[in-house]
């Protein structure tokens, strides 16, 4: 690396870092109650995650992440299914917020939503079924829309040549109680649980209370 010139990739990473807070205090989000630990879920329902220091590198596979929606927009799009894409939507009691990737039209089933992800390429190969966030995440959209749509699907694109995979969920009442009555006790909790019970890079681990 000793012959590059640093100063374009220097210039480039300067501006794209930045700090930036995920989620309100007081809110569930999808993608938030999903996640296996408590004690995350319980920190960032109340305000207690600490800002997230965005490198250059990360905030471009975000922006990645952004394309692919914009890509997979122009299919829908062409393939005449779209109906509508970033659809917000809520739940009162406990509050839970989120944005559904896409309504797309389906020819047996009228509409249908779909959550799109992508992921690398040794995690895509061991794909059978949606990982069990996306399955949650998706299971909470289903009850969170107000159109009515009962089935759901998670489409997967490869990071490495763009494979697809795509796989269904239906509406589950009993999987959805489930998932408020996890919100219902961290809301009740006086104090956030001491033991992380998620990942080794958990973000819960940064926050010392």
């Amino acid at each position: 690396l000793s012959n590059q010139d640093r100063w374009l990739l220097k210039s480039m990473d300067n501006l794209l870092s930045s700090n930036k807070v995920f989620g309100k205090k007081g809110v569930f989000y999808p993608s938030i109650v999903s996640n296996p630990c408590d004690r995350y879920v319980y920190l960032s329902y109340n305000g207690l995650l600490p800002a997230q220091a965005i490198s250059g590198n990360l905030q471009r596979i975000f922006d990645n992440g952004s394309y692919l929606e914009y890509r997979m927009k122009k299919y829908f799009e062409r393939m005449n299914i779209l109906i509508k894409q970033e659809v917000p939507c809520k739940f009162d009691n406990p509050i839970i917020s989120g944005r559904i990737d896409f309504i797309l039209r389906h020819p047996k089933l009228n509409t249908v939503l779909l959550e799109l992800k992508s992921i690398k390429g040794s995690l895509f190969d061991e794909l059978d079924g949606p990982q069990e966030t996306h399955g949650i995440q998706a299971q909470v959209y289903l009850h969170l829309n107000k159109l009515g749509i009962n089935t759901g699907y998670v489409l997967y694109e490869n990071k490495d040549n763009q494979e697809l995979k795509c796989f269904r969920v239906e509406k589950d009442d009993d999987a959805f109680a489930k998932i408020l009555d996890r919100c219902y006790t961290i809301m009740s909790l006086r104090a956030a649980p001491t033991e992380c019970s998620g990942e080794f890079y958990c973000d819960c681990r940064k926050v010392k209370l």
